[in-house]
């Protein structure tokens, strides 16, 4: 458009649109170039006219045909715009010529926004006919461009070639700038772009060919012209819209961190014909899920392919066929084609200190040294770090030596996690916004996010941190794990492995820990495990990494939700491991070190001091101030010294200044549950062995238990000279066995008792006053003791410990690893005073250490403290081997294992172990020992024990156990609130108490961690989003890899094999990734892996967070069946209680077999006897539960305030409550809440109906005939695993 002003001061335009370009009137003359002078009002008018005859021009085509859009590219010479097929007349912007005999009146006038008509009037000349085509065509190529608009939105994100954050300065020429706005043809989004653009070319190249002047009619020259012309204005849009969206991309290097995600977006899987695709999408598949060979996926490619060859193709397409000829043999290119390789940062990790050194794997020399430059503390490291290899090259197709790492350490950054989550479409709606604004239940928790601590996390400007509109705020968890890359089976093998893995918390519990959605960092190089500190070094770029995303964030420069960019923040909160790694991980000592706790300072000398409320809770600032001492120190004896006193090192984890592992280093559940408590309880206390015999009655064997002498004569010592807390570290049977020698106090009764007794004889021997002040006197010299004395004269050794628990206790290697002055310490107070003739302060002072090892081990070789080879009496392999209860021999075993036989449980409850009690079957998993300890155990030992006498042995154990198992089964709840963790911090603390005063015990650190429980719980909510479990299943992926069984490959392979798993399930994932013609195989990736290798959702959460039921619509009108009467006035009478608004309530249904919730099927009894047995409540009202069988499932539709509202509803049938005289029988009642109750095994002849809702969960059952109880009787146990239930 061109402007003109003339003396009468009007702002005219030239319109170049098809009317005035080919009847310009007298304005011409004005003007070399063709068109009308008209003023603004008028060339804006003739604009919207034009808009809107192509708008109908397109209009009429698309009802025409609809095979324009699959017509075949034109492939000649010279590309022509497509003719399409008319009704009546040309698709053109210009009307037709007006047939003979009609005016042109005849056409309706066309207003323009100035207001006034106007009317065309368009040439009647005649065009000759060998130009009729051209003309034709031209004007079809016209009404075929579609404005910019239409083709590119005002938000679309240009892909360029070379991304413009790698250019130092934009570019200014117009050449400069077409070169630099080049669009790479690799991404999807840009293939409707290039073929508009290419279109264009076509079109002008024609109006060149076809419309020169001296060769063609006026009218064709003029049409050629305007197609000219406006593709050349479209063009200039098009180029100004590119070039502000580069300069936008540009300018984004400004940003700090920025991330660039474009390589994510680049769906290459659409450019592909569906066929190949399909075929590279199976084969990937095949070899990372079902873990086929190379050399078979080798076969299956070329053998496809040759069908492909074989087979007529259905599509004439050369893209198609020249694909299928070309396509890919090996497996390898095919996962990077498909964009599924993982990209990652390389370390060369030394093999001896774990030290990591950055690995550039495209360089051909190594950027970094042959030997480990690390300082250690016995000087440089010096190992080896590279190896030389044949490495083949592609480039060249030979085989080449190249320097590799001795061990290669893969680490995925959060940058690369975070590209590629946000450029998933099935996460977005998850990963905005703060989850703390989700629907939340402010009486109870059902996710983390609930609880206090995340919610109660603040940023550094005060406010919550993920409280933020114009950012994205992720908290991860933490997780590291060792595993053995040959699986357990292998035999004698002690190699490991280790993965750390990261869990977005941010997203819903349903999906959180789906295999896909999983951040896995690295794999640890073996065989070997790092040591406590060495762990540093690896851990050293993710803790940089995420300090950067807590300062700065980073940018990504697209996500699905904001194509433009947005700046993510992040943290790490709770760490999530087994407490060995637990302890690795956050710097804390470990659970055998006299500092034993990460929750408080309790040592081991007073671990079975159970009054919390004294406990000394650790601090954050007196950690860091310990840890930082730590790090300071420059020898290897001054660590030792410090994380001896402490017991606290360094860690990288403190350097993240919001991380506080005092508050964020959790106790696992199934570790510190099922694997630990459980187990220590079942075979260290009771002890389990099929060949042995049961005690009956006698929890402990006297002659097993009985103290040593030395015991003993330390106990003596104890009781004369030792403070009140010395004698309480004495074991329980020192105790009973010192009140037995003092003639006069009994020896029965609890511990408390035992200290009771002995601390007032002592006062009323005189030799401790009432004030526990210790009184001397001369009778100590003449006791005939040759070894005495006196309670001042111990000292405290660098350890911490006495000199008297040196002398006493210290193993072999403990003694040889003391230090002199620790040993003239120990010298003095114990054997000095016994020395003939004493030695004199100048001759000790001569003493070398070995010296002084002689003196004290020959002491106490004559007391008899240690064997002539110096083993301590008290060693293990010393002691005998039958130290536990003997409680589940062969008699109990019998019945445990007959009850695991006629049990009852519904299809998804996992089996318990296979044989309890013999070895042979090896070590049960944590879902054995859920199932056998909270499930089996309780029927069989509370049929056995639970009618015993009151305060008789067997019910002494089954009380205590149930104290255990009620609150490990409280704790594990899916859903969490204050009243349950009272509850579990009742049972726990009796169930520690009664422990004590039961067996012979001490208590170990899981044990005594168990009383820190209620603290997470509280902080963080139930332990479905914070426990081990899906971690364990991770591992079990990795180790199910196939690989070379070589150390520093098999590493690789097991982290770029978990990393594709997870982005082709991705794939699959996402909706709209695929081509809409590869739906059906989606479906079948689904049925055939979507639950293989894959986290039990179940286990966690499922479905809805808040465990509500979601009414989908799945079925037809022509499904539906009339209700039985019965049930129908039975729903009415429901309905008219419930939904008052209810304005119809049809008499049909679609009636079930089965429906799904929680990850759980539910039955009708016909279908399925075991899925249909559950416990249920008939109003939310009554305070008790009842149980029976699902009899008909059905979904109703009515019509409530104008909606239709869906509901499914049940039929159940009640088993018959026992009478009150049979309840007294019932010797499960009063452990209901693990056990359940009895009920009369027949059912009642009441049917209720009930929303589906209302139905709580599935039971185990097991039929039993009581003693005292006419009828059969079947025992109903709850699986209830939301507390749902009123106990």
């Amino acid at each position: 458009m061109q402007r003109r002003n003339s003396n009468t001061n009007l702002d005219l335009c030239l319109c170049e649109c098809v009317e005035c370009v080919e009847d310009p009137g007298t304005s011409q003359r004005s003007t070399p170039r063709p068109g009308q002078w008209l003023t603004r009002k008028q060339f804006e008018a003739h604009r919207t006219r034009g808009r809107r005859q192509a708008l109908a021009a397109r209009a009429l085509a698309e009802d025409s045909t609809s095979a324009r859009a699959h017509s075949k590219r034109t492939q000649s010479r010279s590309p022509e715009p497509r003719v399409a097929k008319y009704r009546g007349h040309p698709r053109s912007l210009a009307p037709p010529t007006s047939p003979p005999g009609e005016g042109e009146d005849n056409r309706a006038p066309i207003s323009g926004e100035d207001g006034d008509p106007q009317a065309p009037s368009w040439p009647a000349c005649s065009i000759p006919a060998e130009f009729q085509q051209v003309y034709e065509r031209l004007g079809c190529g016209l009404a075929e461009l579609k404005e910019p608009q239409d083709v590119v939105s005002p938000n679309f994100v240009f892909k360029f070639a070379t991304p413009p954050h790698c250019f130092d300065h934009p570019p200014t020429t117009p050449s400069q700038i077409d070169e630099a706005c080049a669009l790479d043809s690799n991404f999807h989004s840009n293939h409707a772009l290039l073929a508009y653009i290419s279109h264009l070319s076509a079109v002008r190249l024609y109006a060149l060919q076809h419309g020169r002047p001296e060769a063609v009619p006026r009218l064709v020259y003029l049409r050629g012209l305007v197609v000219r012309n406006t593709v050349e204005r479209h063009k200039n849009a098009l180029r100004e819209q590119c070039f502000r969206d580069w300069m936008r991309q540009y300018r984004l290097k400004e940003e700090l961190n920025l991330v660039n995600t474009a390589q994510h977006f680049r769906n290459q899987l659409k450019s592909l014909p569906p066929a190949v695709l399909t075929i590279y999408l199976i084969v990937a598949s095949l070899h990372l899920l079902s873990n086929l060979s190379q050399d078979d996926c080798r076969f299956m490619l070329k053998g496809l392919s040759l069908a492909m060859r074989l087979l007529p193709l259905s599509s004439s397409s050369t893209h198609g066929i020249v694909s299928i000829q070309s396509m890919l043999y090996d497996v390898d290119p095919v996962i990077r084609l498909l964009d599924i390789y993982p990209r990652f940062t390389a370390f060369a990790c030394c093999s001896k200190c774990f030290m990591i050194h950055y690995h550039n794997s495209d360089a051909f020399q190594p950027n970094y040294s042959e030997r480990c430059i690390q300082e250690t503390g016995k000087g440089v490291c010096n190992a080896r770090l590279r190896k030389r290899k044949e490495i083949f090259d592609a480039k060249t197709e030979t085989y080449i030596a190249k320097e590799v790492p001795l061990r290669e350490y893969r680490y995925q950054s959060p940058q690369e996690y975070l590209a590629y989550i946000f450029s998933r479409s099935d996460l977005k709606q998850y990963l905005h916004g703060d989850p703390c604004k989700r629907n939340r239940d402010v009486n109870s928790a059902w996710d983390i996010w609930d609880a206090s601590a995340l919610r109660d996390f603040l940023y550094i400007d005060g406010k919550r941190f993920t409280d933020s509109e114009d950012e994205c705020r992720l908290i991860f968890s933490l997780n590291m794990d060792g595993l053995n890359p040959f699986t357990n089976k292998e035999a004698g093998k002690k190699v490991s492995i280790g993965a750390i893995y990261m869990v977005c918390l941010n997203l819903p519990p349903s999906i959180r820990y789906k295999l896909e959605n999983i951040y896995l960092v690295g794999i640890i190089p073996g065989p070997r495990h790092p040591s406590l500190h060495e762990l540093n070094y690896l851990l050293n770029p993710l803790v940089d990494d995420f300090l950067l995303l807590w300062r700065q964030g980073f940018y990504l420069s697209q996500t699905c939700l904001h194509p433009h960019g947005i700046r993510i923040r992040g943290a790490i909160i709770p760490l999530i491991c087994d407490l060995p790694a637990a302890r690795q991980m956050s710097g804390f000592a470990s659970y055998s070190h006299t500092i034993f706790c990460s929750e408080c300072k309790q040592t081991l000398s007073n671990i079975n001091d159970l009054n919390h409320t004294c406990w000394a809770p650790r601090t954050w600032e007196e950690h860091m101030e310990a840890a930082r001492l730590w790090r300071d120190t420059q020898t290897i004896q001054e660590r030792k010294k410090v994380y001896s006193t402490y017991g606290v090192r360094w860690s990288e984890l403190l350097r993240l200044p919001y991380w506080d592992p005092t508050k964020y280093t959790l106790i696992d559940s199934m570790h510190a549950f099922y694997l630990r408590i459980f187990q220590h309880h079942i075979r260290n206390i009771w002890g389990m062995d099929v060949k042995m015999d049961d005690r009956e009655g006698m929890l402990f064997n006297p002659d097993a238990y009985a103290p040593t002498e030395v015991e003993m004569k330390h106990g003596h010592w104890v009781l004369r000279h030792g403070s009140q807390e010395r004698l309480k570290l004495l074991k329980k049977k020192v105790l009973r066995e010192l009140c037995k020698d003092t003639g006069v106090l009994p020896a029965d009764g609890a511990r408390r008792d035992l200290l009771s007794h002995l601390l007032q004889y002592r006062i009323e021997q005189s030799w401790w006053t009432s004030e526990q002040k210790h009184i001397r006197d001369a009778a100590d010299s003449d006791s005939g003791h040759r070894h005495c004395i006196r309670i001042d004269d111990c000292e405290e050794l660098k350890d911490g410990t006495l000199s008297d628990d040196f002398f006493w206790h210290a193993s072999k290697s403990r003694v040889k690893s003391a230090s002199k002055d620790d040993l003239i310490k120990v010298f003095n107070c114990h054997v000095l005073p016994v020395t003939r003739p004493p030695l004199s302060p100048e001759e000790l002072s001569k003493l070398k250490k070995l010296e002084l090892l002689s003196y004290i081990q020959l002491e106490r070789r004559r007391l008899q403290i240690i064997q002539d080879d110096g083993t301590h009496v008290s060693n293990p392999a010393t002691r005998p081997a039958n130290q536990c209860a003997n409680v589940l021999g062969r008699t109990v075993l019998k019945e445990i294992r007959r009850d695991m036989q006629t049990i009852n449980r519904p299809s998804w409850q996992p089996n318990g172990p296979r044989w309890p009690g013999e070895a042979k079957f090896g070590k049960f998993t944590a879902a054995q020992w859920r199932t056998f300890c909270l499930i089996n155990l309780p029927i069989t030992l509370t049929r056995l024990w639970g009618g015993a006498p009151e305060g008789s042995v067997q019910r002494k154990c089954l009380e205590n156990f149930m104290h255990l198992v009620t609150a490990v089964k409280l704790a594990s709840m899916n859903q969490m609130n204050e009243n349950r963790i009272t509850q579990y911090e009742y049972h726990i603390q009796e169930y520690l108490s009664t422990l004590l005063e039961l067996y012979d015990t001490t208590i170990t650190p899981y044990q005594h961690l168990s009383l820190h429980f209620g603290r997470h719980l509280r902080m963080f909510g139930p332990v479905h989003a914070w426990r081990c479990f899906p971690f364990e299943r991770y591992n079990n992926v990795i180790q199910s890899f196939s690989t070379n069984n070589k150390f520093s490959d098999l590493e690789k392979t097991m982290f770029s094999k978990f990393v594709s798993v997870q982005h082709i399930r991705g794939i699959f994932a996402e909706e709209g990734r695929l081509p809409e013609d590869l739906a059906d195989l989606s479906q079948h990736f689904n049925d055939t892996y979507g639950q293989k290798r894959q986290v039990k959702i179940g286990d966690i959460l499922t479905e809805d967070p808040r465990y509500q039921n979601v009414e989908i619509v799945t079925w037809q009108p022509n499904q539906l069946t009339s209700v039985d009467p019965v049930i129908y006035e039975a729903l009415t009478r429901w309905i008219s209680e419930n939904d008052p608004t209810c304005s119809s309530c049809p008499d049909v249904a679609y009636f079930r077999h089965s429906v799904p919730r929680f990850g759980q099927v539910f039955s009708v009894r016909e279908h399925h006897l075991s899925n249909s047995q559950v416990s249920f409540r008939h109003e939310p009202s009554i305070q008790t539960w009842a149980a029976g069988h699902i009899l008909d499932l059905f979904s109703h539709t009515r019509i409530s305030n104008g909606t239709d509202v869906v509901q499914t509803f049940v039929v159940l049938s009640p088993y018959e409550e026992l009478t009150e005289d049979d309840t007294q029988l019932d010797v499960y009642r009063p452990y209901s809440v693990v056990t359940g109750r009895m009920f009369y095994n027949r059912l009642s002849t009441d049917r209720f109906l009930v929303p589906f809702s209302s139905v709580v969960c599935h039971c185990v059952s097991q039929v039993q005939n009581v003693v005292g109880i006419a009828s059969e009787c079947i025992l109903v146990q709850p699986l209830d695993r939301v507390g749902a239930l009123p106990y």
